[in-house]
């Protein structure tokens, strides 16, 4: 319960999934195209009971509306010593070279597409909305690097 798993699609994108206290299921199919499927999968159900498709703008919206998604300091799965920010549609910064975003001695060690590719370079990558930037530095330089991506 709680730890999101992940696995490739190959051709498609990538599925992750998360067990929900309740005995529930969260899946999603991130899809390459950009565009991304939930299924909500009741407490003792083997199949889901609902879905719904989602443009990649509609999902880097529901990701910004959740308090969670806005946190910074929590390990990053992919880098461990990094912290994780997702750029909401309104980033200030979508359009702008990852590597080239800096606060302090923070900046932008790795870039995830939400669209199911692995963790990729920042150089030469422009950010998006949905992508997931990983912050390496100072907690305090990092704090400040993903609120300017938020548009805090």
């Amino acid at each position: 319960m709680g730890a999101i798993q992940t696995a490739n699609l190959p051709g498609v994108g990538r599925k992750y999934w998360l067990e929900a206290a309740d005995g529930g299921r969260i899946s999603i199919i991130a899809y390459h195209d950009g565009a991304f499927e939930i299924y909500l999968t009741p407490a003792g159900e083997e199949f889901p009971t609902s879905a719904v498709r989602l443009r990649r703008e509609e999902a880097a919206a529901l990701a910004d509306a959740l308090p969670v998604s806005r946190e910074v300091g929590a390990p990053s799965p992919a880098l461990p010593d990094a912290s994780c920010v997702v750029a909401p549609a309104g980033s200030p910064v979508i359009g702008r070279e990852a590597a080239g975003l800096r606060e302090g001695s923070a900046f932008v060690a790795a870039i995830s597409p939400v669209n199911g590719s692995e963790v990729e370079s920042p150089v030469g990558r422009t950010v998006r909305a949905a992508d997931i930037l990983y912050l390496m530095g100072p907690e305090q330089d990092r704090e400040a690097l993903a609120q300017r991506i938020r548009g805090a």
